[in-house]
């Protein structure tokens, strides 16, 4: 198993080869904006992360916090200890879990219901930190004859151990969820009409205040544009349907694009390859 240093390499890499990917990754990285993915997320934060948006939330960190992401759910972190920023990724194709879940142990019950709180966060203690990097270094170290059963073997139980942590929730303390009812109100307006064009002035006097107040609110509370989270949102739905089948000239006109060139664009800068080279792996 290959230790990664992009969140993008990891992902391409787990759609590829149906498996897994782990990224560590420090300070001196670059942190992402807003982007998605088609596999299944979980970042660790060990240091230096203070707030993290997930699909129309905004988390806080308190500390050795690990999150759990859905395919195709918008997120980054948006606000960090710069000097300190340290953080595994690791990218899960579904094909994973099908390929060694149990009726009585299916692998993906960590990614269900994460509209609860306590299933999205959980908090890794000293003793699950050490037990993580144990198996972390057993992927990491894995070589020759049987080396990608080790890791995948290794991967397993790491998945078995937090999906115990997230069922005994109750003995850890919880993240909180900040709330700004506008800035939701906001975000709730774009989702229904996303596929149109929105512009800010709409915004202003749909909900009767002035632009710089919207463009400053959303920005605090989600940690990106207006701009960026619409393409964020439109290139998830895009996504999605070139997963069903259809082609990347259908999916970029049935998301709300008039140019098949905004959408490459913004498909490769959130997606990290070209919706050609992703319509591939589905």
């Amino acid at each position: 198993m290959k230790e990664f240093y992009s969140c993008h390499e990891a992902t391409n890499y787990a759609m590829e080869t149906e498996r897994f990917a782990i990224s560590h990754l420090l300070s001196d990285e670059k942190t992402m904006e807003i982007h998605i993915h088609s596999c299944y997320e979980i970042h660790y934060s060990i240091a230096g992360g203070k707030e993290f948006f997930i699909s129309n939330n905004y988390y806080k960190i308190n500390g050795n916090n690990m999150f759990f992401i859905s395919p195709n759910e918008n997120h980054h972190i948006t606000k960090l200890d710069k000097s300190s920023h340290e953080r595994i990724n690791i990218a899960i194709h579904p094909k994973f879990f099908t390929r060694y879940s149990t009726q009585a142990s299916p692998l993906e019950n960590c990614f269900k219901n994460l509209d609860d709180l306590s299933n999205r966060v959980i908090y890794i203690d000293s003793k699950n930190h050490k037990r993580l990097e144990f198996l972390l270094q057993k992927i990491y170290l894995a070589n020759g004859f049987g080396s990608e059963l080790i890791e995948d073997h290794a991967f397993c139980e790491i998945l078995i151990m937090l999906h115990n942590i997230q069922i005994n929730q109750f003995k850890t303390p919880e993240p909180s969820i900040t709330e700004n009812t506008t800035a939701k109100n906001i975000i709730n307006y774009i989702n229904k009409n996303i596929t149109d064009e929105i512009s800010l002035d709409e915004l202003a006097n749909t909900f009767f205040l002035s632009k710089s107040y919207i463009c400053r609110t959303f920005k605090t509370f989600t940690g990106t544009t207006i701009s960026k989270y619409i393409s964020a949102r439109r290139i998830s739905m895009a996504k999605a349907l070139i997963d069903e089948g259809h082609k990347p000239s259908e999916a970029c006109a049935a998301v709300g694009y008039n140019s098949y060139n905004n959408f490459f664009k913004s498909f490769v800068n959130i997606v990290g390859i070209s919706p050609s080279s992703y319509s591939k792996y589905t």
